[in-house]
């Protein structure tokens, strides 16, 4: 407790268990913004293009959410298995000032990541299985128009379709 206040903890995920080994989890964030003044010369010629009041907030898509499942399956004494799926959903991201500029918009675009972990019974092992972007989706995670000043539009794109096989044990 620095300064003897306590720290407020972050929020939790609502989670479900309708059944005592399916865990459900769901998440939903939700940005409202719009700027109160701008000072003129920001955009000194009035370039709708330009920074207005109706500006997006760069970088922050407005709304996001995130659903997951797993379920473990029990397999006696050979341990248990644990397929895991989650999604997640943001809405358009814009990273300029105008919402028309396709070389600096990423749409909206949804990810799904699937996972399968084998734990031994009795055992401090464990083996998982895990894919991310599991449709390949292409998206970026960023973008920028330099067409202007330097004739190309660049932007960076998110990971594609991965694998990832990892060995765990505990101590």
């Amino acid at each position: 407790m620095p300064g003897g206040k306590p720290v407020p903890r972050p929020p939790r995920m609502p989670r479900a268990r309708p059944l005592p080994d399916l865990l459900l989890t769901a998440g939903f964030g939700y940005t409202h913004f719009s700027y109160a003044s701008i000072n003129p010369q920001a955009n000194p010629t009035g370039n709708p293009l330009g920074l207005t009041l109706s500006s997006p907030l760069f970088g922050v898509p407005a709304s996001q959410f995130n659903l997951s499942a797993q379920y473990t399956i029990h397999l006696g004494d050979m341990g248990t298995l644990t397929p895991h799926l989650d999604l997640h959903h943001q809405s358009a991201e814009w990273f300029d000032t105008a919402k028309v500029n396709p070389y600096t918009t990423q749409d909206a675009y949804t990810v799904l990541n699937a996972a399968v972990t084998y734990a031994p019974a009795a055992s401090k092992w464990q083996l998982m299985l895990n894919v991310t972007n599991l449709t390949n989706e292409l998206y970026y995670t960023s973008k920028g128009d330099f067409r202007n000043a330097f004739g190309y539009a660049s932007g960076s794109v998110a990971q594609p379709l991965e694998w990832i096989l990892s060995i765990r044990r505990d101590f």
